[in-house]
């Protein structure tokens, strides 16, 4: 019995470790949620991505991109990244992109399965030794196989500017629900953590489709809002990158090499912005 638990450990290791499958996409939103919040753990990374399964697509470390650390959450919002870094889950970054597509998704339903899920132990068992975590699940490197999605880690950038941030109407915040007040109110007090501790904050709209027309106010209310209290960044990719120069998998979710493009499109933006701090 022992010999064969040894033998399956060994070929998962070779599947693993040896032919690159560790898995970002699985067959399993939570599970390939915590596949990549496991691997972003631990060391700190110099860009952490937070949002929803839009950022997921991001190759970040997941996919051998070792300096980013991608907190996309599946079903969730950038809240369940950002608040993981402010409890010490995961290792504080130089730089946060709080993806602003979804701020608002899940509000009012309570700490999501992967806030719950990453509070245990199993978590940092997976973080710290990669054959226990999520992302060597056989069923899900399989699935991950099967996807055939290619993981691409780069592209051809595109040139971006920082967008104006337009001060909100006076009335609109006061049109927010009490669930929604609520959320807003997790954000301030999470910045503010993470803040204190040196983070950088860029808040990004990323080029997709399928956003009700409250949720677009929900989402420029809250960015005006929060740029009244810290000192953010904002970029506007969705305007600013034509859409028919990317790919998409579906109406929402980029292809993987129009992923890289937009990665390496933030990469050089935020280096950019340190130059322009030095």
């Amino acid at each position: 019995m022992f010999g064969s638990l040894a033998v399956c450990f060994a070929v998962q290791a070779l599947l693993y470790h040896g032919l690159n499958w560790g898995t970002g996409k699985s067959e399993s939103n939570y599970f390939s949620t915590m596949s990549r919040f496991q691997t972003a753990a631990s060391p700190p990374a110099k860009i952490a991505l937070a949002g929803s399964s839009i950022t997921g697509r991001l190759p970040g470390r997941e996919a051998g991109n070792r300096s980013i650390a991608n907190l996309g959450s599946d079903g969730g919002s950038a809240l369940d990244g950002m608040r993981l870094m402010a409890m010490g889950e995961i290792d504080t970054s130089q730089w946060l992109v709080i993806e602003a597509n979804t701020l608002f998704v899940g509000a009012g339903f309570g700490d999501t399965l992967i806030i719950k899920g990453a509070q245990g132990p199993w978590f940092d068992v997976g973080a710290r030794q990669p054959l226990l975590g999520a992302s060597a699940r056989p069923s899900g490197m399989l699935y991950a196989q099967l996807l055939r999605r290619p993981k691409v880690l780069t592209g051809e950038a595109f040139a971006v500017m920082p967008d104006k941030i337009v001060p909100n109407d006076s009335d609109s915040f006061n049109q927010f629900t009490v669930a929604e007040k609520k959320r807003f109110d997790d954000y301030v007090s999470t910045i503010e953590q993470l803040q204190q501790r040196g983070v950088k904050i860029l808040i990004a709209t990323y080029p997709a489709s399928g956003r009700k027309e409250r949720e677009t106010i929900l989402m420029k209310t809250t960015i005006a809002e929060l740029a009244k209290r810290f000192p953010v960044i904002c970029i506007d990719l969705e305007k600013q990158i034509p859409r028919q120069s990317l790919a998409f998998t579906d109406s929402v979710h980029l292809a993987p090499q129009s992923a890289a493009q937009v990665l390496s499109t933030i990469l050089n933006f935020v280096n950019d912005v340190e130059q322009t701090m030095k």
